[in-house]
């Protein structure tokens, strides 16, 4: 099973090793966006059945963001992630399917993935 992502994060790097890791793990990566604008404006015709998403950037909180892919792709699984130390108890009521902690590995990861995917 090949799942399609999207990648958002602010930092460059970042989100080149997170979809580097997600291709190694044999998914495809088809957009890597620094926020959401960047997402929407390089969305096409095929729609990526997941977004890792960065939900706590230095300068936007991203649950706007998730809402809003959400809304206008309700069939898209949203993993979000954050660096930052926060409780994050209301994730679903802004779409997010699923919040991951900083230090998961990449083994849990793929396994939460084929585990919303199924």
């Amino acid at each position: 099973m090949c799942a399609i992502f999207a990648v958002i994060d602010s930092y460059d790097l970042i989100r080149v090793a997170f979809s580097q890791q997600l291709q190694k793990m044999g998914f495809e990566v088809i957009i890597e966006a620094k926020n959401g604008d960047d997402f929407m404006q390089q969305i096409g015709s095929v729609v990526p059945g997941f977004c890792l998403l960065d939900i706590d950037t230095p300068t936007i909180h991203q649950y706007t963001t998730a809402r809003r892919i959400k809304q206008q792709y309700p069939s898209m699984n949203i993993l979000a992630y954050t660096l930052f130390e926060r409780n994050y108890t209301k994730v679903e009521e802004y779409g997010i399917d699923l919040f991951l902690p900083k230090n998961i590995s990449l083994q849990q990861l793929k396994a939460k993935i084929l585990e919303l995917a199924s």
